[in-house]
């Protein structure tokens, strides 16, 4: 059929004429060249309602991060102390018999600790000095008992342990002496943390029964003695700690719960910390004071929040005091259920964020398709493929190959083309044609980009408990030692008896045997001395 243009038909009519004829194709029927090619499935005649498409609400971050710098004072991680224990034991005895007011015993246990200088000079040339031992039944006796009043350290070496406590030994009519020593001078490294002196941090170690010990000069020049009788003394001399300046990272849900990890510290590269209202915060043998403001969350929006100089840090306080204790199992149980509700409360929001996106998935899905039934190439471009679209019904479609227009960056035209709503069309009016300054581009950007925080924190080793602590191991086999004592005496190993604090039962009778026969002697000689001294008269 002819195309037939109606409008330069009517135009070149009379007008009246053209009036008739435009009332008569009003007035015919409708024919299938003039009904929209468009197959309409809705009744555009019942739309109920004014609506808009509601925009999603950017969720308010529970927390907030700060990237910081903080002064970090290191102090040494682990100290050299040597731990010294020198005792003796002395029975001075005379036997004058049971009528001399002297016989008896002077019985006594006393620690004799050597100067803290001499001791650690006997720790670095492994010497522990005693005197000379002095067993029951020896040879102190007489003026040889004298021992027992001197004090002498010709032994480089001594034994780790006492001997003959409780001995006595009696010899008629003689002083005795029985003596025997112990000492103990040992060497070790224990691991150092920050703990609390007279209300200020101080560093500090823990011995095996739990106490804890300040690392100061007082500690290298007197020493001190701690529950189980040994002295703890420093080797060297405590040093200054070391400061520098590093980068942290810093959480804060609110005032009371912010906590740091440190950026760049090699020595403790995932060091993790809560910092009290000074801004300051320790890790083991690290003091770490954050410098600056940090933001935080109160009351649903964001707040900066700066270090408070005349408050106390009280928090931090009572933290580190109770840091070296032991935990109960209760505890323990309520930090694994705690950790349990974390994890379960991930897994739910990792659900609805997994749901989120799959939701926001199938719209996307949506939109690209409905947008390359306008444009053939939308979909060729999402997924960066030189295609068409060519959709045979609303579910299925062909690809179509397609040749990639080349373009220039200076300008919107190229051969005769311009590209405009999206895609090159033929050039009609050469005004459409603009000139682009790449100089003067600048970007534009739908989404800010956040940066992401990957900093993987790793668990660090574990530090051993202190009454596990390898520095104790060699106190520990003393210990054991010590729980079965050997002694050195003739008649094996010592006793109670019924004799009372004597160390055989054999030498307490002997001892009265000789005293009743020196008494019955006594009364015999005098007894016949008068007897004579009557018959004379």
């Amino acid at each position: 059929k002819p195309v037939v243009d109606l409008k330069i038909i009517i135009v070149t009519m009379n007008p009246l004429l053209a009036l008739y004829v435009l009332i008569g194709i009003a007035a015919l029927p409708k024919t299938s060249w003039m009904i929209s090619p468009i197959a309409h499935q809705c009744d555009y005649k019942k739309c109920l309602g004014s609506h808009y498409v509601k925009e999603t609400r950017e969720p308010v971050s529970p927390i907030e991060v700060t990237r910081a710098t903080a002064i970090v004072d290191s102090y040494p991680d682990e100290v050299e102390i040597g731990m010294i224990k020198r005792q003796r034991y002395t029975s001075y005895c005379y036997d004058g018999t049971s009528m001399d007011p002297n016989t008896g015993c002077k019985q006594s246990t006393v620690t004799m600790l050597p100067s803290i200088s001499t001791a650690r000079e006997w720790v670095y040339d492994g010497l522990c000095k005693t005197g000379k031992e002095c067993p029951p039944d020896g040879d102190c006796t007489g003026s040889d008992a004298k021992i027992c009043l001197t004090v002498d350290e010709t032994v480089p070496i001594g034994p780790q342990e006492l001997k003959w406590v409780g001995t006595r030994y009696m010899v008629f009519p003689k002083h005795s002496c029985v003596t025997s020593w112990a000492c103990d001078n040992i060497r070790t490294k224990v691991e150092t943390f920050i703990g609390i002196k007279d209300t200020k941090p101080t560093l500090m170690y823990t011995t095996k029964e739990g106490e804890q010990i300040a690392i100061t000069k007082e500690l290298y020049s007197r020493g001190t003695k701690t529950m189980d009788g040994y002295t703890h003394y420093l080797l060297d001399s405590p040093v200054q700690p070391k400061a520098e300046l590093m980068n942290v990272s810093c959480f804060s849900a609110s005032k009371d719960k912010t906590f740091c990890s440190l950026d760049d510290y090699d020595e403790v590269h995932d060091a993790t910390f809560h910092i009290d209202d000074t801004f300051t915060g320790y890790f083991r043998n690290l003091r770490i004071r954050v410098q600056g403001s940090v933001l935080t969350v109160d009351k649903g929006k964001i707040a900066s929040i700066s270090p408070a100089p005349t408050q106390t840090a009280t928090h931090s306080q009572s933290i580190l005091l109770e840091l070296q204790k032991s935990a109960s199992i209760e505890s323990i149980t309520e930090a694994v259920s705690s950790m349990m509700v974390i994890q379960l409360q991930n897994l739910y929001n990792d659900h609805v964020l997994a749901t989120k996106v799959h939701k926001i998935g199938s719209i996307l899905s949506k939109v690209v398709a409905e947008l390359s039934k306008i444009n053939p190439e939308s979909l060729g471009e999402v997924i960066g493929r030189n295609v068409a679209t060519n959709w045979l019904n609303p579910k299925v479609f062909e690809l179509c190959p397609c040749h990639k227009m080349p373009y220039t960056k200076t300008s919107n035209c190229y051969n005769g083309y311009v590209y405009k709503s999206g895609v090159y069309t033929k050039v009609r009016n050469w005004t459409e044609c603009k000139n682009i300054d790449e100089a003067n581009l600048k970007p534009f950007s739908l989404v800010d980009n956040q940066t992401m925080l990957d900093k993987i924190i790793y668990p660090l080793p574990p530090r051993t408990a202190a009454s596990d602590s390898n520095a104790w191991i060699e106190l520990q086999r003393i210990r054991l030692e010590n729980l079965n004592p050997h002694y050195d005496t003739p008649g094996g190993s010592s006793s109670p008896s019924v004799f009372g604090s004597f160390a055989d039962p054999k030498e307490t009778i002997v001892s009265y045997l000789k005293s009743i026969f020196l008494f019955g002697s006594a009364i015999a000689f005098w007894t016949t001395f008068l007897l004579s001294r009557t018959r004379r008269t």
